[in-house]
C-alpha cells in the first residue's frame, strides 16, 4: 500500500509541493533571510525534492539548483525547470564538502529512521555559515496508536531543535505553520474522508526552521 503522500488524492489536494502551506512557507523563510541579509549565493540543494517546486523558487533568486530524490519519477520535472537532478539518498549526499550554499529539507527528516545522519550530511556539504531550511511535523505528547506515515517520525519542537544543535546548527528563525497543517487535514477529510490528525489523539503541528552551519 502506498504512503498517503504518494496517493493521487493527497497530491491533488496538497499540490505539487506535497506539504502543508505549499510554497508560501518556503517563500516566507527565504524572505526572512533576504530581509536579514543572510541569503547566500551559489548552489542550492533540495533533498527529497519531489516535483521541484521549491527549486523553481530558488532558481528565480539566482541560485544554481540541484534536486535529489530517491524516486526517479521526480527527475523529469526538475530537468524541465532547467535544474540539475540526481537520484540520491539524503543520508548519503553525492556532493563535496562545503560545496553548497543552502540546503532544503522540507518534510523529509520525519520520514527517516535516522535523521541525525541526514543532518550530519547537510552540515558536511554546506559552506561556512551556509543555510539549512527545514520544515517538518511537530508533536505534543506520545501517540496512543501506531502509524506508518511521517506522523510516526514527528518530534516536539524542543526535540527537533536539540537535534539541530547536536549537529552543529544555530537556530536563526522559527515559523509555526500548524494552521496550514490543519487546513490540509480538513480538506483531506472533506474531499476524501481521509483523517490524518485525529486518529492517535495527539496534538500535531507543522513548523519551518532556518538554521546556520556552525563549526563542528
Amino acid at each position: 500500500m502506498k504512503p498517503l503522500w504518494q496517493t493521487p488524492a493527497f497530491q491533488e489536494i496538497a499540490g505539487k509541493t506535497l506539504r502543508p502551506g505549499g510554497l508560501s512557507t518556503t517563500r516566507e523563510a527565504l524572505s526572512w533571510l533576504l530581509s536579514h541579509n543572510l541569503l547566500p549565493t551559489g548552489l542550492a540543494v533540495d533533498g527529497g525534492t519531489g516535483y521541484g517546486e521549491s527549486l523553481g523558487l530558488l532558481q528565480s533568486l539566482g541560485f544554481l539548483c540541484l534536486g535529489l530524490d530517491t524516486n526517479t519519477a521526480s527527475l523529469p520535472h526538475l530537468l524541465a525547470k532547467n535544474c540539475y537532478a540526481a537520484q540520491a539518498d539524503i543520508s548519503h549526499l553525492p556532493l563535496a564538502k562545503q560545496s553548497t550554499a543552502i540546503i532544503l529539507l522540507e518534510c523529509v527528516l520525519s520520514l527517516l529512521a535516522d535523521p541525525k545522519t541526514a543532518l550530519a550530511e547537510a552540515h558536511r556539504i554546506l559552506s561556512p555559515a551556509g543555510i539549512a531550511l527545514v520544515s517538518d511535523l511537530t508533536v505534543e505528547g506520545t501517540p496512543s496508536c501506531s502509524t506508518s506515515s511521517c506522523l510516526a517520525g514527528a518530534r516536539s519542537r524542543a526535540e527537533w531543535e536539540a537535534l539541530f544543535t547536536a549537529n552543529h546548527f544555530r537556530l536563526l528563525a522559527f515559523f509555526d505553520h500548524t494552521k496550514a497543517l490543519i487546513s490540509l487535514a480538513a480538506r483531506l477529510v472533506w474531499y476524501t474522508n481521509t483523517r490524518i490528525l485525529d486518529t492517535c489523539h495527539t496534538h500535531y503541528g507543522y513548523a519551518v526552521w532556518l538554521l546556520q552551519k556552525e563549526n563542528a
